[in-house]
């Protein structure tokens, strides 16, 4: 009894063709990942299958080689031998699974149900694919459509100047020049206002000039009306020769005889004391 899944096969214009090892080289179970290549767009066209039973003639056995389905529940691929009433003895089966996808292959078995043994198994797959599958995977597949890898982004560049932003350098140069006309504005204000510094002053020095000039002559009026000040400072020397009115005589000083006698008296005792250091 076979049983196993149709599927509608796919077109493919240049096919990789394949044929697996023994999956059942080191005994009756097998993992399929180690048995089919993981390639992408793998479906599977034949089971081959051969092995040797040793029983009873009377005795019943029955033998299924088999596949899980690795999408649900049951099998993707099933082959029973009933070898009931039958002698020990070998065989050789090629069983077509109309390609069957590589994601459906679950984990394969011989089973025996019944009295009596298998020896020498042998399970092969026949399996096709095409490599260009995905068209992504070689550049030389049709409908390659090539990878683009962005530039790196240089961190820097993500920092937001506002400088260069326009509106906001539109507002700064705006702002800039109203500063411009605010500070000529000024700047004439302050000339302007200096100027009338300057003449008010030169105005107070004049009306503080005039009110000393008149201070002055009201204290001299007060002055001389108190008869403070001198008639002379207010008349004029007449001109010509004065002539020294002290006569004195000439005459000889006498001599300073204490005088005498006290240079004389130091002297004596200078040479007293230079002449006690020569005594020693």
């Amino acid at each position: 009894m076979l049983a196993f899944l149709l599927y509608s096969p796919y077109s493919y214009s240049s096919e990789v063709y394949g044929q697996t090892t023994n999956a059942a080289a080191t005994g009756l179970t097998w993992v399929m990942p180690n048995v089919l290549p993981q390639q992408a767009g793998l479906r599977v066209s034949d089971v081959i299958y051969r092995y040797t039973t040793v029983k009873d003639p009377s005795t019943d056995m029955v033998v299924s080689v088999q596949n899980e389905n690795a999408l649900g529940s049951g099998y993707t691929f099933r082959s029973v031998d009933d070898w009931s009433g039958l002698p020990g003895n070998s065989i050789n089966k090629v069983v077509p699974v109309a390609l069957i996808p590589l994601e459906m292959w679950g984990n394969g078995s011989i089973d025996i149900d019944g009295t009596g043994q298998v020896v020498d198994p042998f399970v092969i797959y026949n399996y096709r694919y095409d490599p260009c599958f995905d068209p992504q995977s070689d550049p030389s597949c049709p409908g390659y459509t090539p990878e683009y890898f962005p530039e790196p982004i240089n961190p820097l560049d993500l920092i937001y100047d506002p400088l260069e932003d326009e509106l906001i350098q539109a507002e700064l140069d705006k702002e800039t020049e109203t500063e411009d006309e605010e500070d000529g504005e000024d700047s004439i204000r302050m000339q302007t206002l200096l100027l009338e510094m300057e003449k008010l002053e030169m105005l107070l020095g004049g009306v503080n000039a005039k009110l000393e000039n008149e201070d002055a002559i009201i204290l001299y009026e007060e002055l001389k009306s108190l008869t403070i000040l001198p008639d002379s400072y207010s008349r004029q020397l007449i001109s010509g020769t004065y002539n020294d009115l002290l006569q004195y005589d000439t005459k000889q000083l006498p001599p300073n005889l204490r005088a005498r006698k006290v240079g004389l008296a130091q002297e004596l005792l200078h040479q007293e004391m230079i002449n006690s250091q020569y005594k020693r």
